[in-house]
């Protein structure tokens, strides 16, 4: 994956996959079925094929995200033989917003973002518990 920064605000993302087959008797399958799309004995050619996929990012706010994805597939050697074997290409737009929360006190006023991660620590990497000795913490 190359990514790439255009302005401030916008930035983007390409990359490149190639698609095999573990096994020869390994079929396709549908998104979300365990229905085959194509039965393993349809081929014994193990290359499905390559993706290649583009991203753009764009943040005109500080809480806004607006993405553009584009991605195409090109068949390889195994969906020569198959009944369907068009290469699909697909776009996607989104749209993101984060919300903040704001914290009133009498000094200043501070505005914290909402996380969109969670983020765990080894416990190597946690803080003590107070009162409890570093061995006996989780």
């Amino acid at each position: 994956m190359v990514q790439f920064q255009l302005k401030r605000s916008v930035t983007g993302a390409f990359a490149w996959d190639w698609y095999w087959r573990e096994s020869t008797h390994d079929g396709i399958y549908g998104f979300g079925s365990e229905a085959p799309f194509c039965s393993g004995d349809a081929s014994h050619s193990r290359y499905l094929g390559n993706q290649g996929e583009l991203e753009i990012r764009w943040a005109p706010a500080p809480h806004i995200i607006i993405a553009f994805n584009f991605a195409g597939f090109k068949p390889g050697s195994f969906f020569k033989t198959t009944a369907y074997n068009a290469g699909p290409i697909a776009a996607n737009a989104g749209f993101t917003y984060r919300f903040e929360r704001t914290i009133k006190s009498t000094r200043q006023e501070t505005i914290l973002m909402l996380p969109t991660k969670r983020l765990e620590l080894p416990c190597e990497m946690r803080a003590p518990v107070p009162g409890v000795g570093l061995d006996q913490a989780a």
